[in-house]
């Protein structure tokens, strides 16, 4: 019987699961980066087949999604927090852990130096403002998919609602649009208010490679759901510049999308 990529994906994604079987899952942080990895892996072969990757980029692709995260589990538990700028940079330490110290020879055996410095370099660079200038085209390109597939299931947690909100709620500040009205993702701003927050991920939108991508998030409805939570949390008690912006952002899509 051929043994496809999708055979050799069942086993690596069986030996992660019982990996992270060893993070308590009653923990929110741990259940939702567990989750969150599964379906980033499922979008990231949606954008891939779409781009017409053969079986062993779909492959490589998939191994990238699945681990891209695997720095968040030793975070959480020694941070208790998502926030890298208060304890490490989690793909970083994620990548280090699998590629420095061949943590992924656990997972996948198959693996040639070429294929890991690859995944090295995509799982570091799917949490930075940009992917680096140096990258070959074929490095490049599994960096921005990942990039996209990560930001699409952003999308989703935030439309269901499940998401850690800010309850600093200062006033909206004009200092807070600027990132969206630039149409770039915010270098600086940290999440210290409930606007800047709510900003610094809508900004996720200006940052998607994929016209595929911009189809999923537009074809969910995410930011939509997205501002409609938003809406609920706050009792309607919001800037309507900010409900402006979310309605830019549904229109920026949509025209991507149907392009």
């Amino acid at each position: 019987m051929l043994f496809t990529y999708e055979d050799k994906l069942k086993e690596v994604e069986n030996k992660l699961k019982d990996h992270l079987s060893q993070f308590d899952i009653t923990n929110s942080k741990i259940a939702l980066k567990y989750s969150h990895t599964f379906r980033t892996r499922q979008v990231s072969d949606i954008i891939a087949k779409e781009l017409g990757l053969e079986d062993r980029d779909l492959y490589l692709s998939s191994i990238i999604a699945l681990f891209h995260d695997y720095g968040r589990f030793d975070q959480i538990i020694n941070y208790n927090t998502y926030n890298d700028s208060i304890s490490l940079d989690h793909a970083d330490y994620g990548a280090k852990l699998l590629i420095e110290d061949n943590q992924i020879q656990n997972f996948v055996e198959d693996l040639t130096d070429k294929e890991k410095q690859l995944i090295k370099i995509a799982i570091e660079d799917h949490n930075k403002y940009s992917i680096r200038s140096d990258l070959t085209e074929k490095q490049a390109m599994f960096c921005k998919i990942i990039r996209d597939a990560d930001k699409i299931d952003i999308f989703k947690i935030a439309s269901t609602g499940n998401i850690a909100m800010n309850n600093n709620l200062l006033p909206l500040k004009e200092e807070d649009m600027v990132c969206f009205n630039n149409r770039v993702l915010n270098k600086y701003a940290k999440n210290e208010t409930f606007y800047t927050s709510v900003f610094n991920k809508l900004c996720y939108i200006f940052d998607i490679n994929y016209k595929k991508t911009y189809q999923i998030i537009y074809q969910n409805n995410y930011i939509r759901d997205y501002k409609y939570f938003i809406l609920l949390w706050s009792d309607f008690k919001i800037d309507e510049r900010l409900l402006d912006c979310f309605d830019e952002a549904i229109d920026y899509i949509r025209e991507r999308a149907e392009d």
